[in-house]
């Protein structure tokens, strides 16, 4: 009996864990593609986690976005249609949009702290803050792995030469991407053109993503807990050299 009852616990807790760990350590994959051409255009997203089990999709057009959560290729849950209200605003509304704002208390004045002392004190902060941020953006460009890129363009301008010259800045440009971002570009030296069509392919690791988060909280708070023990040693060493109050003395 105990046996059966420690089984159970086991399966409650270990398959929701398991999930958790499945949907942290494996990457999330992230799909786009999407064109644009005459006035039209539709782009199409989807991200997906734990191996591709569950994912969000959507697309978006001239008809508006259309979200859906996905488990496998069942559609788990898609946001309802709302109704178009047709009503128009009424007079009690206007005339609350149109009421003067109430005066905000104005904040006190220290006559002591000097423009010079606050843009100091700014540069003293992000002096120190730099390692900080520096850090936290390699973290998070670790984060992020590219799988595929690809952009193909046709365009046009009013002057031929001009289009020209931009044609050969993306040739000679295209190369220094390497091979996971593909660009094309189609000229039209005859008229006024704009029109492509793209894709990108990319993975997320959340566990890296929390990592650096936590890295960042983690630094961020013990600098600001110096930053307040500098400014209350700052304060006792003014108030020890300006001497005891009148009070104190009676």
């Amino acid at each position: 009996m105990l046996t059966t009852i420690l089984i159970a616990i086991g399966l409650v807790l270990g398959i929701p864990l398991a999930i958790l760990a499945l949907f942290l350590c494996l990457p999330i994959r992230i799909r786009a593609t999407g064109y644009y051409r005459e006035n039209d255009y539709n782009i199409s997203g989807s991200a997906r986690g734990c191996a591709g089990l569950c994912g969000i999709i959507c697309d978006i057009d001239k008809k508006g976005i259309q979200l859906r959560v996905v488990i496998g290729r069942w559609t788990a849950w898609r946001p309802r249609e709302k109704p178009p209200s047709s009503e128009p605003t009424t007079e009690s509304e206007r005339d609350i949009s149109t009421e003067p704002q109430r005066d905000r208390p104005k904040k006190k004045s220290y006559p002591t702290e000097t423009l010079h002392v606050k843009i100091k004190q700014y540069l003293n902060y992000a002096t120190e803050a730099r390692p900080i941020l520096t850090r936290f953006i390699k973290r998070l460009l670790k984060t992020i792995a590219l799988q595929h890129a690809e952009l193909n363009l046709e365009l046009g301008t009013d002057d031929p030469a001009f289009t020209g010259r931009l044609f050969g800045y993306i040739e000679a440009t295209k190369r220094i991407f390497g091979k996971r971002i593909r660009i094309s570009l189609t000229p039209d030296f005859l008229q006024p053109r704009f029109a492509g069509s793209g894709s990108l392919k990319l993975s997320i690791y959340l566990h890296r993503l929390i990592f650096a988060a936590l890295a960042l909280i983690l630094r961020g708070g013990l600098m600001r807990a110096k930053i307040w023990w500098t400014k209350r040693k700052i304060r006792r060493e003014v108030g020890t050299a300006q001497g005891p109050s009148p009070t104190m003395i009676l």
